[in-house]
């Protein structure tokens, strides 16, 4: 298949304007004996359109993107979350909340001064994703605390937001729930619940200096339908960036250029493979590096030039329904 992320016209209309004149041209043909008839055929059409694949979309309608943009979680239809997950998803956000859980044990972690994991669990987290070569992004430098450590971070803030931890008298404690689940290896129904919150929740602007841009994360199913289309053979990520913006031109306009040779498309696919590839596919698990897993990221490579595949998890995690 071409590295050629659609063969789709340049329609510059919204798409509630390019709806719209879909339905004025079927209009401009026709001729009804009564109002009723008329609102019956436009009622009709727009059903049509609605259902009619997109080429921007890969394929997908106008109304299966709705639904995988508002109720991702709630249409078993179009897709479904972990059902094929039986042991622990080999995945850096999985891992590290388990690092978390059984850390908190019975009596919870002290947490810092900063409210931040002591030292002892920093040290811990890192080499269990060192033992595993599980994806982290590393940076260069020590760490020697939670701040130094972004993924361990955000897992703490996700786990949270999942409600399988909570702050208390100065002690992160693991709830019941997660600790049952864990012992009773739950690992599907752990995955699903906390990559929901990270994809619902979780603000994924958080912290990264790029414009708000919801959509990146509003569209998170989206991109991993990308990854079902095309990831079965590695491609660079510039491919998958240039996909997005097709299907979401109206982003543009939500940036401004910051530098002469950053212009709002650069921005965009930048703060869309940040997001979509490094902070959620890789550290769920879902796509790897060509080379293989863990980091092996090809050293020096800007991120739109490397190349990336679904994971096998992909395909345990993330189940498309008839036809797609």
């Amino acid at each position: 298949m071409a590295d050629n992320p659609s063969g789709s016209n340049d329609d510059p209309l919204s798409p509630a304007d390019s709806i719209r004149a879909e339905i004025q041209r079927a209009l401009a043909d026709q001729s009804f004996s009564s109002e009723e008839a008329m609102r019956d055929f436009v009622n009709e059409k727009m059903a049509e359109v609605q259902r009619a694949p997109v080429a921007d979309f890969q394929g997908l309608s106008r109304e299966q993107m709705h639904q995988l943009i508002h109720a991702p979680f709630d249409t078993p239809e179009l897709v479904r979350f972990a059902e094929g997950i039986e042991a622990r998803p080999a995945a850096t956000a999985i891992r590290l909340l388990e690092v978390i859980v059984n850390a908190a044990g019975e009596d919870g972690i002290k947490l810092t001064a900063k409210g931040n994991l002591p030292r002892a669990v920093v040290h811990e987290a890192k080499q269990a994703l060192e033992a595993e070569d599980l994806y982290w992004e590393w940076i260069p430098g020590v760490i020697s605390n939670e701040d130094d450590f972004e993924e361990l971070h955000v897992i703490k803030l996700t786990a949270g937001l999942a409600r399988f931890t909570r702050k208390e008298r100065g002690r992160l404690k693991a709830t019941r729930a997660i600790q049952k689940r864990i012992r009773k290896e739950e690992w599907a129904a752990i995955y699903r619940t906390l990559l929901q919150a990270y994809c619902r929740q979780f603000n994924w602007a958080y912290s990264d200096g790029f414009p708000d841009l919801h959509i990146t994360r509003d569209a998170f199913a989206f991109s991993l339908y990308l990854f079902h289309r095309f990831g079965d053979e590695p491609r660079p990520v510039s491919f998958y960036e240039q996909c997005f913006v097709r299907a979401f031109p109206m982003a543009l306009q939500e940036v401004e250029p910051e530098r002469p040779g950053r212009d709002p498309e650069h921005i965009v696919q930048h703060c869309w493979s940040i997001r979509t590839v490094t902070r959620f596919a890789m550290r769920f698990g879902l796509v790897e590096a060509a080379e293989g897993r863990g980091s092996a990221f090809q050293s020096g490579k800007p991120l739109e030039e490397q190349r990336i595949r679904k994971s096998v998890l992909y395909d345990q995690a993330v189940h498309w329904g008839a036809g797609l």
